[in-house]
Formats: structure tokens, sequence, C-alpha cells
């Protein structure tokens, strides 16, 4: 997006929330004072790398207690080699709805601009909330950049504003592995449809790629043996210290000769970092809107860099899980006006890397 349009969406938003402030709500005969304060909550937390980290924006109106603050605009700067932003939405009870937003004026910033549902607000109240995905180890400041405000009635009435710092740890990494018997030939695995895995032998396995606490494992046969058929049992689950070592893949049929020894792959296990800790390393964030209004039918585009290159991308919609290579994603028939719905993205590059967002898309 060019400067021009940024500037062009900034003014629009500004204009639309400045309406709202000044048209909705008759004047009082109290003036409003500039003493209010939006934080962030909380102001400091200690989170693992791959974890998910949500931030809850605040209103205390101060001395506004009549009449109170009927308009909120939030304009958060984020730290993006650290937290990648997943969702913004209304917080949990929040006496305001959305007018316009969540948006994304840049690749570290993100916007809403918020209205009362009919009543001023007189006390404090949560307002909105934030989720980011930590990305890798460091302090990140998350702050509320001067254009944060409340309004009474059209006049601007905060003199206080409160950013997070979010300190990201580096989470231990496990292997996922476990046993194959009865192989005569070679058989290839994947773990979440990625970091293949070639054995050409019996005995112990373990993926090149170690996974942090909690994250999901699903191991399935990408490529069978010739002549042979190889199952997994307990393939699937949640990674946990010291790690996965029970998943076993047992191989029947005669088969064709089997190696002498396993492949590089199992024969010594390498601890890579885990793929959500690297992926930012190589994959740009991925340019599409966290919240989006759209019709049955439409079509979404995103874009994404990949250094090493390309490999594919993926979407999940209803649980429904696409790989493409196209960088966009068609709205199906099957979804239902005025329903609102996750749709995940992932872009994979050759090295098996993986970066994705989530973005709330709601159906006219």
């Amino acid at each position: 997006m060019t400067s021009k349009k940024l500037w062009a969406g900034n003014f629009k938003l500004a204009f639309v929330l400045a309406g709202l402030l000044i048209m909705l709500y008759p004047a009082f005969s109290k003036a409003a004072t500039t003493d209010a304060t939006l934080s962030l909550t909380p102001s400091t937390r200690t989170v693992s790398t791959g974890t998910d980290v949500t931030l809850t924006a605040r209103v205390n109106p101060g001395s506004n207690t009549a009449p109170g603050v009927n308009a909120v605009q939030i304009d958060l700067t984020y730290d993006s080699s650290i937290l990648q932003l997943e969702a913004g939405s209304i917080a949990p009870a929040s006496p305001f709805t959305i007018a316009v937003g969540p948006t994304e004026p840049a690749g570290n910033k993100v916007s809403v601009a918020l209205m009362d549902g009919g009543s001023q607000v007189t006390t404090t109240h949560d307002v909105a909330q934030f989720t980011f995905r930590t990305l890798t180890s460091g302090t990140a400041t998350v702050s509320l950049d001067s254009t944060s405000d409340a309004a009474v009635n059209g006049t601007l009435v905060v003199s206080t504003r409160n950013g997070a710092t979010v300190n990201v740890t580096d989470n231990p990494l496990y292997p996922v592995g476990g046993t194959v018997t009865g192989l005569n030939g070679t058989v290839t695995l994947q773990n979440e449809s990625g970091d293949d895995l070639s054995l050409s032998s019996n005995g112990a396995f373990s993926f090149p790629t170690d996974l942090n606490s909690g994250d999901p494992y699903s191991v399935t046969v990408s490529s069978q043996p010739s002549g042979q058929t190889c199952s997994v049992t307990g393939g699937s689950g949640t990674v946990s210290s010291p790690g996965v070592s029970n998943i076993s893949l047992s191989c029947s049929g005669s088969g064709s000769s089997s190696s002498s020894s396993s492949s590089s792959h199992s024969s010594s296990h390498h601890h890579k970092k885990a793929k959500h800790v690297i992926k930012h390393l190589h994959i740009s964030p991925i340019s599409i809107p966290v919240f989006m209004t759209k019709h049955k039918g439409d079509k979404i585009w995103w874009n994404a860099i990949c250094e090493k290159g390309l490999d594919h991308y993926s979407y999940v919609l209803k649980g429904v899980i696409v790989d493409t290579k196209n960088p966009y994603f068609l709205i199906p028939n099957t979804v239902i006006s005025g329903s609102t719905y996750d749709l995940k993205i992932k872009v994979f590059d050759l090295k098996g890397n993986m970066r994705y967002k989530k973005v709330r898309l709601r159906i006219l």
C-alpha cells in the first residue's frame, strides 16, 4: 500500500470517528475534563516462544462521569520481529461496539474505532483485546500511540496512555518420534504435512524438527515402501516434556531389500528450532487484514515473500484444510450470511518453514 493510500485510510478513519463523536450525542452542561486514561493490561507479560498472548485495552474515564465516554480510538504499535498480530476484537462484556476496523495501516500497527452501545461509559471498562503470536525470544514493547484517545461528546479527554511489555523466553524443544517394525524398503513420513522423514530400517526414529511443548503433532505416511503397507499408531497429540517417543509405525508385506542402516534423518537426530520459531526469519508477514467483511463468492487475496522459495499455501475454514499454489481464497456458498468465521492462512517455503495468520471473516 502506498503512503498516499495509508494517509487516506487514516483520514477516513478519523472522519468516521469524529462523526460518531460529534453527531450522535448532544452537548451536556458539564464540560469534559482531560484526565482519562487508556492502558493495556497486563502491563507486563512473560511468555514462551510459539505461544499466544492477549493484551486488553482499558479505558478509565477519570472525572468524566456525567456525561461519560462515548467513543474510543485505539492505535497500537508493536515489535513485529517478536510478535505477530493474530486477531483484534471487542473485549468480553465491553460496553462498546466496533465502528471501524480492526485495520492494519502498517505491518507493525493495528487500529480500531469504538462507540458505546447506547449509554455513555462512566466507570473503568475493558474495551478491546488484541492477540499476538510470539515468534522468537526478546523483549517486545506494545505502545498506545498518541492518536489513541477517548471522547466525551466530541471532546478528547485522555491525558495518560500506558502500553505493555511482553518478555518472550525460549521454549524448550522436544523430539517427536517412535519405533518402526516390519519395514523392508523405504517409507517416508510427515509431521503436520511437512518435515519429511525417510526411513529404510527398523528401530527408533525421530523427525528432524523438534517442537515446543504444547505444539500439536500429526504423523502420517506420505510414501509407502514398494510391496508393503505401513500404518501409524499413536501418531497425533500434543507435545510435552520429555518429548514424544511412542509413535508406532508397523509395516506388512514382503517388500524389497532393506538397507543395512537407517536414513540420515533417523541415524542422528538434528536439533533444529521449531518451525514457528524460525519461520519469521525466512518468510515475510502475511499481508492481509485481521478482520474482513465479505460476501459469499468473494475472492480474498494475500501476499507473503519467501526467502527460500515458495512451496505452497494452506488455508483452513470450518475445519476444512485446503493446500494450494494460489495466493487467494474463494469464499464458498456454504457459509451463512450474518455469521463470523475464523480463517487460518499458512505459507510454507521450500525448506519447511511456515508462517501463518488468523483472519476474522464476517459474511454479509
